[in-house]
């Protein structure tokens, strides 16, 4: 293009932008045609007058986006060339617009800058998935994009394009497009061949997953990995990719940095379409509460958690050795994850369908590995047992046998084995033949699995105080107090849509009380069967010594929660003894009657089965159950996942009636379904009123008003140079297939009838445990107590605290504050009665029969009290 023609468009360029006025940007994108339509010399120098623009008007608006800089990018990009063979060519990272001859050529070396900033962000992504050991999307990698280099990303209520609306998602590519970053490209270099595992990136490798995108390892002892993070992290200009746990240590003597200030108190919601729903609105006294907890300052032991941290290694190191070539050969690098969908026969009607899980690969892989080792055992012909069971499965499930077998040849092939035919009846031998081998490499493979989440989700910790590890910044390391054995450490808090509070950084909420290592206790001293919370979280006494926490537990706070609100003394009277718990009384139940040979009820034997009812697999078995079912779970999917864990719940139910057997045998367990049944009433009735307005209620604490209206969402895949942008749109699918796309009304979108009723039953009991939670740190504070610690319903205060100048056990403190609490928490209830007459009227027998218990507690000050236990 002659220059004269490119002056002329920046003159009329000019005088329109002098006629609109600042802001200049966003640029407005005509998205109609997007997708088609190239960068065109008008539209390319447009955009760069009104940076220019922009940026004198507003001079820190580029700073805000933290991109790397310049000499990063550069440093960045020549390791990448030197610690790799592969043939890096900048060109193949620019948009196709970049060869076109109206642009000059500095404004193509300042394209080729930003292609190499553009690759210091999806290489810090990628690798900080792969330090967690977890996923990477196309959708990541465009959100980690644009929200650097797109202007109307800011302007989005969402943080990711996946809740974005149609068109915003659009402008943001093409604000991308017009900044030079090409994300067809950088997404294919990222998950292409240079990053699979046996090629040469020297930071991370990919394996794809079949339900989309790719699981993300590191490099572990990879100096090229340390040094990128490195380089990466002394950027004062960018800020830096976390793994998705975003679990870390916030110390107490760290001067604030950015993201550790005391943060603006958002309420947390959600976002559909660029609308917010699901919003967790903040009143007075709630963020009086939220203050207190963040004056609170624990001790964390260092030398405890990375003893702990390292023996979690070495566990997943050594069975990474067994489950891998030798002992039993199964491949790890498999993806576990399965995908879950759901089948409707003829003349059911939508949401009566169960779910069908489709076997992860790890599984398949599991399985095949299995019958290859029946295979491998044999069996005798005259075993009638055998040939009894193998004539009724192929006679039940015959045709899935027949898959079995097609499948078993493919993975033989697969895995290099020799081709051999196989009959269906041999398969269902081998099969049951390798029935307790199966189990045990299950469990192995839970535990395995188990390890590398730990890990994964502590990692950054473990980075903060152990110095030289991989992904320790050089400058964390100065600010970070390492080689101490204690440092004090605080923590801010939000309030989510359940109105539970929720902490921001590494706090005992986030860690297991649960005795570690209790499947090997026989030979292990009493310091290594405590729980993770016990062993890092401490506390200093009133004499400024480390002391431990001590605790309080409310005993089935579910249950007994329920039981206040509804009135029912058949709930209240399993709840209602100190020295044996409601999952006591299950397993107790559960383990009579599997030891009765005349009772049809069975547990699961297994390879490990339960040693009676203080067995602490079983107890967590009907615990789970119970919890779950009471929160409207169905118990077929409750009995299918607690078959997945064999480590947490042991071998489980031999059948789902037994499941449900257990429950219709308690008492007051009708009262439960009943309450569940009216609460799904109250959903049905507030969509028939208004299928845009969802449930509204007050929140009996800060009197803050809550609603709750999840958005009926499908999947539509947006087009990007051959790949799939995944956005939650509102909509529906029609029986075909084929998605509607609905318009809001007012601003709203239509609400999620079936998500309604699932999230309305723990939702409303999580507010009310909130609710006394809150009441019980309110106490805590107006004693004077500052370190105390409020896990939903557990709270932890050092042993000792300091009440008016007068040291006193601070387990009694606050027993005192759970006593004083339980009456306010009572009296208080009245705005969830007023729920429930709004939605179901006040002539409703059922809401009559519970609003007059609680008001003739009332009239006689009955006020009942909590059960709780010391923990």
């Amino acid at each position: 293009m002659p220059r004269r023609d490119r002056t002329a468009i920046t003159n009329a360029i000019r005088r329109k932008l002098d006629r609109i006025g600042a802001p200049y940007l966003p640029m407005p994108h005509k998205v109609a045609d997007w997708a088609n339509k190239k960068v065109v010399c008008k539209e390319w120098t447009e955009y760069r007058e009104r940076c220019a623009r922009h940026c004198q008007k507003y001079p820190d608006y580029v700073a805000s986006f933290r991109r790397p800089g310049v000499e990063t990018a550069e440093q960045v990009w020549t390791l990448v060339k030197s610690s790799s063979d592969s043939d890096l060519i900048l060109a193949k990272l620019l948009p196709r617009y970049t060869r076109y001859k109206w642009l000059t050529e500095q404004e193509r070396l300042e394209l080729g800058a930003t292609a190499k900033r553009a690759l210091v962000i999806v290489l810090d992504r990628m690798i900080a998935a792969g330090l967690k050991h977890g996923t990477i999307t196309f959708n990541s990698i465009f959100d980690a994009l644009a929200a650097r280099y797109s202007d109307h990303h800011p302007e989005s209520t969402a943080t990711a394009v996946r809740d974005m609306s149609r068109n915003r998602a659009k402008r943001c590519r093409r604000d991308l497009l017009l900044n030079g970053v090409s994300v067809k490209a950088l997404w294919r270099l990222a998950t292409g061949s240079w990053a699979r595992k046996d090629d040469n990136n020297p930071f991370y490798w990919v394996d794809r997953l079949p339900t989309g995108g790719y699981r993300v390892d590191y490099r572990k002892g990879s100096p090229a990995l340390a040094e990128f993070l490195d380089i990466a992290r002394e950027d004062p200009e960018y800020s830096p990719a976390r793994p998705a746990s975003g679990l870390r240590l916030l110390f107490d003597e760290m001067k604030p940095a950015r993201e550790e200030k005391r943060p603006v108190r958002m309420p947390e919601r959600e976002v559909c379409a660029d609308i917010v729903y699901n919003e967790a609105k903040i009143g007075d006294r709630s963020e009086s509460i939220l203050r207190a907890q963040e004056e609170a300052r624990l001790v964390f032991d260092v030398a405890a958690f990375v003893e702990d941290h390292n023996k979690v290694d070495a566990d997943m190191q050594s069975l990474r050795q067994r489950l891998g070539p030798g002992e039993y050969d199964i491949d790890l690098d498999l993806a576990n994850v399965k995908r879950k969908i759901r089948r409707r026969s003829k003349g059911t009607r939508l949401g009566k369908s169960s779910p069908k899980s489709i076997w992860s690969p790890r599984d398949e892989e599991l399985f095949c590995r299995s019958l290859e080792k029946g295979f491998e055992i044999g069996w005798t012909i005259d075993d009638p047992d055998l040939e009894a069971t193998c004539l009724k499965e192929l006679e039940e499930n015959g045709d899935k046998w027949t898959r079995h077998v097609r499948r078993y040849a493919e993975w033989r092939k697969r895995r290099e084995r020799s081709a051999t035919q196989v009959s269906c009846a041999d398969l269902v031998k081998a099969s049951l033949v390798a029935r307790k081998w199966r189990e045990e490499v299950r469990e192995l493979l839970v535990r395995y699995d188990r390890a590398r989440t730990h890990l994964g989700t502590f990692q950054e910790v473990y980075e903060q105080v152990t110095p030289g590890t991989v992904g320790v910044p050089r400058r964390s390391l100065r600010k970070s107090p390492t080689g101490r054995q204690y440092v004090d450490i605080r923590t801010g808090f939000c309030k989510i849509i359940n109105r539970r509070y929720q902490p921001t950084h590494l706090w005992p909420t986030f860690v297991t009380s649960k005795n570690t290592r209790r499947e090997e206790r026989q030979g292990l001293s009493e310091s290594d069967c405590e729980s993770y919370r016990q062993r890092w979280f401490k506390a200093r006494g009133p004499d400024g010594k480390i002391c431990n926490l001590t605790g309080v537990d409310i005993s089935s706070s579910q249950t007994q929660i329920i039981a206040l609100l509804i009135g029912s003394d058949a709930l209240l009277g399993i709840t209602a003894s100190k020295e044996k718990s409601l999952k006591d009384r299950l397993a107790e139940w559960a383990w009579t009657k599997h030891q009765d040979p005349g009772d049809t009820f069975k547990l699961r034997e297994g390879c490990k089965p339960y040693s009676g009812p203080k067995d602490e697999r079983l107890r967590d078995l009907v615990k789970n159950l119970w919890m779950r079912v009471c929160y409207g779970s169905p118990e077929y999917q409750v009995v299918q996942d607690q078959w997945d864990d064999p480590v947490t719940y042991g071998p489980g139910w031999s059948k789902q009636k037994g499941a449900e057997e257990l429950l219709e045998a308690q008492p007051g367990y009708g009262e439960m379904k009943e309450f569940l049944e009216v609460l799904r009433k109250v959903a049905r009735l507030a969509y028939g009123t208004n299928r845009y307005d969802g449930v509204r209620l007050v929140d009996p604490f800060d009197k803050a008003g809550v609603r709750w209206n999840p958005v009926e969402r499908v999947e539509y895949e947006l087009g990007i140079e051959g790949q799939k942008l995944t956005l939650s749109v509102p909509g529906t699918k029609k029986r075909d297939g084929t998605r509607v796309l609905r318009r809001g009304k007012e601003g709203a979108y239509p609400v999620d009838m079936r998500e309604l009723r699932k999230m309305l039953p723990p939702c409303l009991v999580h507010m009310l445990d909130a609710f006394f939670s809150s009441l019980v740190m309110e106490n805590l504070a107006r004693y004077g107590v500052r370190d105390f610690v409020g896990i939903h319903d557990c709270w932890l205060v050092p042993q000792s605290v300091r009440i008016n100048a007068e040291t006193k056990e601070g387990r009694k403190v606050l027993e005192q504050a759970i006593d004083e609490a339980a009456a306010e928490w009572y009296v208080g209830l009245g705005p969830i009665y007023s729920f429930f007459e709004k939605y179901l009227g006040a002539d409703e027998p059922y809401v009559k029969r519970m609003k007059r218990r609680w008001e003739e507690c009332m009239e006689g000050q009955n006020y009942p009290k909590f059960v709780y236990r010391s923990i």
